[in-house]
């Protein structure tokens, strides 16, 4: 056999969810992207269900590059010849950092985790993030954004359910801070260009987006 017929595994992206890096990096890569622009040209919100290590965390990452930073990470790919949307501030939840906590502690977390995402941090807010509820954060936000201003990307949307399903009170306490959240983001739906969540469970099995119905599963 030739050289030229062997593949170098050192190219291969084994455990690399990072887009621009497999790119940068000049790791093999199979174009898919022509997949992903029908799935990125949607207005309607988007939900995939898929089993752990089925790809669900790249393809989030590649559509936060594309959203982000346009075609820069796509010189040469299919996608080159069919985008020609503007760039976007991208809003990237991966719930599965939160999986081991609940309660009191989830919420803490998630306010500064909304912060953070929308670029508020070190910012004179004229309220305690502490005293408000998830939902409640989101709310004072989104009512400031212009419409289709943002992008909202939600990895592994039932980590924080999943993890808790043998400890009752937990899950019912992330739970309810996940519903009303999902509930916020329904009512702004204008807000947003384009909203995609993944998950290992099917969101027709889970009460959580009861709210939240509009989903293209």
């Amino acid at each position: 056999m030739s050289n030229n017929n062997i593949c170098d595994i050192q190219r291969l992206p084994l455990g690399n969810v990072s887009f621009a890096n497999i790119r940068g990096e000049e790791k093999i890569y199979v174009d898919k992207t022509d997949l992903i622009y029908n799935i990125a040209i949607n207005d309607n919100p988007i939900f995939i269900s898929r089993p752990r290590r089925f790809g669900k965390s790249l393809l989030i990452n590649t559509l936060y590059s594309l959203f982000s930073k346009g075609l820069e990470d796509f010189r040469g790919l299919a996608i080159e010849k069919l985008w020609n949307d503007k760039k976007y501030h991208v809003v990237h939840f991966d719930f599965s950092f939160f999986s081991s906590i609940s309660g009191n502690k989830f919420k803490s977390v998630l306010n500064r985790k909304i912060i953070s995402n929308f670029g508020l941090e070190g910012q004179d807010l004229c309220f305690n993030i502490n005293d408000l509820e998830p939902s409640e954060l989101l709310d004072i936000i989104l009512g400031k954004l212009p419409l289709k201003s943002i992008v909202l990307l939600i990895d592994e949307y039932d980590a924080p359910l999943t993890h808790h399903l043998d400890k009752l009170d937990s899950l019912d306490a992330n739970l309810k801070i996940l519903s009303d959240f999902y509930a916020t983001v329904k009512r702004y739906s204008e807000k947003f260009r384009f909203i995609f969540i993944t998950g290992v469970i099917r969101a027709s099995h889970m009460s959580i987006f009861s709210a939240f119905n509009n989903l293209m599963d």
